[in-house]
């Protein structure tokens, strides 16, 4: 007997399919399943879709649905539409922070149906722009960023002496502020395998090391 290939529905506008849905990702979803769009403009980051003509039309394609998979655009996947879904398995939302908006969390669970979200998706590179806007604050950005704002020169900008009297005022008070998030931060890389072996800051020609893995 040849194994059943899932019937898996994506739900959500052109945007979010043309953003996160490279032909590549679909031929992997291709070998897995058996996968079918709904194009449902409408709706928005934080709320559902709530047009009627759209949620009669969704209502007319689930009955052999294994698994939705939804994000903006899609309709609230409520009891209504899980009671004509009857084979429906396993319910994901692409975008973790607004996992209940589009489904209806309870209803799902008193059904058996297993809901997935991407909370914790993005981590690591969270993770790596906190540490690289540590970096650069340590370099003094935020007052280069103001003088970009003001309108100030770009010779003035990179004049040595307004760069310096500039690193000099703030130096100690930002190696105070950021010394212990610093820290905090290169733990949770080093815990995702990144292999970082020290952290170094340069003024003036010299380097301060930060942080130094010894077993390294």
């Amino acid at each position: 007997m040849a194994n059943h290939k899932p019937n898996i529905l994506l739900m959500f506008n052109r945007s979010v399919r043309e953003r996160y849905l490279p032909p590549q990702q679909l031929e992997r979803l291709q070998a897995l399943a058996n996968w079918d769009w709904f194009d449902c403009q409408g709706g928005g980051i934080y709320q559902s879709h709530r047009d009627p003509a759209t949620i009669q039309r969704l209502l007319e394609q689930v009955e052999e649905i294994d698994g939705m998979v939804v994000c903006h655009g899609a309709p609230r996947i409520d009891a209504e539409i899980l009671d004509r879904a009857s084979h429906l398995k396993f319910i994901g939302e692409l975008e973790g922070d607004r996992f209940a908006a589009r489904i209806d969390l309870e209803a799902c669970w008193q059904r058996g149906i297993r809901t997935v979200d991407t909370t914790q998706g993005s981590s690591y590179p969270v993770a790596e722009w906190a540490l690289a806007l540590m970096l650069v604050s340590l370099r003094n950005a935020g007052a280069m960023f103001r003088q970009i704002i003001a309108g100030t020169p770009l010779a003035e900008r990179r004049s040595e002496s307004s760069r310096h009297a500039l690193w000099q005022t703030s130096w100690t008070h930002r190696m105070w502020t950021y010394g212990t998030a610093v820290d905090q931060v290169i733990a949770r890389v080093r815990s995702g395998g990144m292999g970082l072996r020290s952290l170094s800051a340069t003024r003036n020609g010299r380097s301060h090391r930060l942080y130094s893995d010894q077993a390294g």
